[in-house]
């Protein structure tokens, strides 16, 4: 008995010290409608090496318990078994986004399976991030979970604002399941190379580059000149003050919905100052829109 007592202070001193992360992320919508056919499930893999540049998206830790604990709620939350650790990430990969589950840690007894299954909310701007896309379900068998040891799923990576949601259950060698939930709160806006857009937000006015996106607008041919400049600064200044010259000198002037989608030319609304190396990437990301 004391023995037994002796392992459960010891393992539970462990838990204490892991620390509980939440991480939240944001992302784009599509213009194109996912399919299955885009969907594709991988195997087990070891992150190092795969996916060293991917983007974490989520956080989280998990206690685990199984039947002769699990009475009451409060046996439950004191009487814990085993606990690991997660998080979800992304990475573009050949015209792909790879959407995995990654194992951090495992502490004390193992689940004899773990099931996640992944779904992807999207649309076409980031007011309505409604659409849902079931992209698949993995399994880690009990000798996969253990640290460094990922599985995802994969779809076509389109120009939209997203949202990964993952729902996942370990089951316990008694039968006893663990379910659980993790996912965005914000939504990202990724283009067609998986990139994240550039957020940017004006100092001054507060407007931001990213709200106003929609991920239908079509290219034109030949994208419209504009000399609009000084007429927009008086404009601006109008409205929200003198700026030294410093301020107009350190940026661009930018077309939110951009000249060669379509955007109005000199419509206040569809301009902001942005600062010059901001404006560089927010031009580059539009080149794979």
């Amino acid at each position: 008995m004391r023995k037994k007592n002796k392992l459960r202070i010891i393992l539970m001193w462990m838990l204490s010290l892991t620390l509980i992360l939440s991480v939240n992320f944001s992302v784009f919508a599509s213009n194109q409608n996912i399919t299955q056919s885009d969907i594709k499930i991988s195997s087990l893999h070891d992150e190092e090496g795969l996916s060293l540049n991917a983007t974490s998206l989520s956080t989280d830790s998990v206690n685990l318990h199984n039947r002769k604990n699990a009475s009451s709620l409060a046996s439950r939350e004191q009487e814990v078994v085993g606990e690991f650790t997660y998080h979800t990430n992304y990475l573009y990969v050949d015209g792909k986004l790879r959407y995995g589950f990654v194992i951090d840690s495992m502490i004390g007894e193992k689940p004899k399976v773990l099931t996640v299954h992944f779904t992807l909310r999207h649309g076409s701007n980031i007011k309505q991030v409604t659409a849902n896309t079931n992209l698949g379900t993995v399994t880690f068998k009990s000798s996969e979970i253990r640290k460094g040891q990922v599985k995802y799923v994969t779809t076509a990576a389109n120009t939209m604002f997203w949202k990964l949601n993952t729902s996942f259950n370990a089951v316990m060698a008694d039968g006893t399941s663990n379910p659980g939930a993790n996912g965005q709160i914000t939504p990202i806006l990724t283009n067609k190379k998986g990139q994240i857009f550039p957020q940017y937000v004006d100092p001054v006015s507060k407007k931001d580059a990213e709200s106003t996106i929609n991920t239908t607008w079509k290219k034109l041919a030949k994208s419209p000149t504009w000399n609009g400049r000084s007429k927009y600064i008086k404009q601006y200044e109008e409205k929200y003050g003198k700026q030294p010259s410093s301020f107009w000198s350190s940026v661009q002037i930018h077309h939110i919905r951009p000249r060669q989608y379509g955007g109005a030319l000199n419509d206040f609304n569809n301009l902001m100052p942005v600062k010059t190396e901001s404006h560089r990437a927010i031009t580059s990301w539009f080149r794979n829109y």
